[in-house]
């Protein structure tokens, strides 16, 4: 374009303002394409996380929420009230490092408990990893049998915004050596880097606790988290996965 005098340049600059809301439409045209292109990827991730974690524990409890948890004594309703406490700063509690140990025998929905938080950490963009004490023997013992590092076995428990561990005792007998210093540090290592914890523990009480896994590893596993005591009977509630 060849401009001539200060009329041709004029026109140009009218030109160009004219065309100016039309630029601005398509400018906000794109960024909310851009905006619904990146919600609609953080939610295909959110459902990825969703299908991976019930694929690697099974989905007997999928379908557990703290809504269906049926709290029916004082003490079932004062429990479910704090987590739903927790659940709805879940963001800034995982952030604090405030983790979550529920005590109390075998069969009380401590579970389910736990399974009602884990939409709200996934949904929040928060990686969980949901394991339990039989589990966590089986992996080290096939370590040793791979010649695996240690310190990469290690890193798939301690490197989760959240780590989730069903009752840490093995299946039979007592905590060997080797697993209770592979717990401890486990649990050292989360704490230190104020990555909560969420454990269920099959004890009525902190002593027991103690007697079973070991008082130095309670500690760890305990440090900055919320306890809360079920000390109830056996749960029978209608959603037990």
């Amino acid at each position: 374009m060849t401009l001539t005098g200060p009329a041709r340049l004029s026109e140009v600059l009218d030109r160009v303002v004219a065309k100016l809301p039309a630029a601005e439409r398509l400018a906000a045209q794109l960024a909310e394409a851009n905006r619904q292109f990146e919600a609609a990827k953080l939610a295909g991730e959110i459902d990825e996380r969703r299908k991976r974690l019930w694929e690697s524990r099974g989905r007997r409890y999928a379908g557990c929420t703290l809504e269906n948890f049926q709290a029916v004594t004082p003490d079932q309703r004062v429990v479910v009230e704090r987590l739903r406490a927790y659940r709805g700063t879940l963001a800034e509690k995982v952030e604090a490092g405030v983790g979550l140990v529920l005590t109390g025998p075998s069969g009380t929905g401590k579970d389910h408990l736990l399974a009602g938080l884990f939409d709200a950490a996934i949904s929040a963009g928060l990686t969980l990893q949901w394991t339990s004490g039989p589990k966590l023997c089986i992996r080290f013992r096939d370590r040793i049998g791979n010649d695996e590092d240690e310190r990469r076995t290690i890193r798939q428990y301690t490197d989760p915004d959240v780590l989730v561990i069903s009752d840490p005792m093995p299946m039979f007998g007592a905590l060997t050596n080797y697993q209770a210093q592979v717990l401890y540090e486990i649990g050292d290592t989360r704490a230190n880097a104020m990555r909560p914890t969420w454990v269920t523990i099959n004890a009525k009480n902190r002593q027991e606790a103690d007697g079973r896994l070991g008082p130095q590893i309670v500690r760890r596993l305990s440090q900055d988290a919320i306890s809360l005591a079920c000390n109830w009977e056996p749960y029978k509630g209608a959603q037990t996965r």
